[in-house]
């Protein structure tokens, strides 16, 4: 769950094959770097993925440019694509994908969250019946008067994230976000003072960790982004 809110606490669920284990310590010395960020950049991905294997003599070799990784030891192999190093079941990490479903499978656990509604591109209507989906967005900023929060379904890192108050506003946020997504979600906006995710594996904390929103003050005399680069140490800067 991400955006202009979140869940307060999101877990994230691994297996504890050795292979697996090798891979989820990665996981998490390599947030170590990169967390704070809106994304992270590939090529600090891939060295991390490096430095973690040479110092446990895992063999790396590398596909599509960097996106696929294949990293090995004797007959242990273990696969990461992009960012996801295989630590979850299939149908685990597509629903941690949707924020809908995740509302959904969080409710049903009895697990408080903030609840997301699911509502699919008209163009759909083809293939499913008609939702009446914009009755269902007009009832949902009725009933919360401190607006709403409209986003991708499957997003990430703040992309398309919008808050609306006004029908008007609703209206221009679905159809931008429906221009170049299948659905979106929306979820009342919620005021929080911190966003922290936590790293299972086999249901134990490993490692939790916050986000930081980087911020400067001008000084009159340099640009924001010559006040970024100051302040940031040379190894981080890649990502500035």
């Amino acid at each position: 769950v991400s955006g202009l809110h979140a869940a307060g606490v999101r877990g994230e669920v691994a297996e504890g094959r050795p292979a697996e284990r090798a891979a989820a310590h990665l996981q998490r010395e390599d947030r170590r770097d990169v967390h704070g960020s809106r994304g992270m950049h590939p090529r600090v991905f891939v060295d991390a993925v490096r430095q973690y294997c040479a110092r446990n003599n895992v063999s790396v070799e590398l596909g599509a440019q960097g996106w696929v990784i294949i990293m090995q030891r004797g007959s242990q192999r273990q696969l990461a694509f992009g960012y996801d190093l295989g630590l979850n079941s299939a149908v685990a990490h597509r629903i941690a994908n949707d924020k809908a479903a995740t509302s959904e499978v969080l409710q049903l656990g009895n697990i408080p969250c903030i609840p997301h509604t699911l509502f699919l591109n008209p163009s759909l209507y083809e293939y499913v019946p008609p939702q009446r989906s914009w009755e269902r967005m007009l009832r949902l900023i009725m009933d919360h008067p401190a607006g709403l929060v409209v986003k991708p379904n499957d997003g990430t890192s703040g992309k398309s994230v919008q808050k609306v108050l006004t029908e008007s506003d609703l209206e221009l946020a679905a159809h931008r976000i429906f221009a170049s997504n299948q659905s979106l979600a929306i979820s009342p906006y919620v005021e929080i003072k911190q966003e922290i995710r936590v790293v299972l594996l086999d249901d134990e904390p490993i490692v939790a960790y916050s986000k930081q929103r980087p911020s400067v003050v001008g000084d009159g005399k340099r640009s924001v982004l010559e006040l970024a680069l100051a302040g940031t140490r040379p190894a981080k800067r890649s990502g500035v």
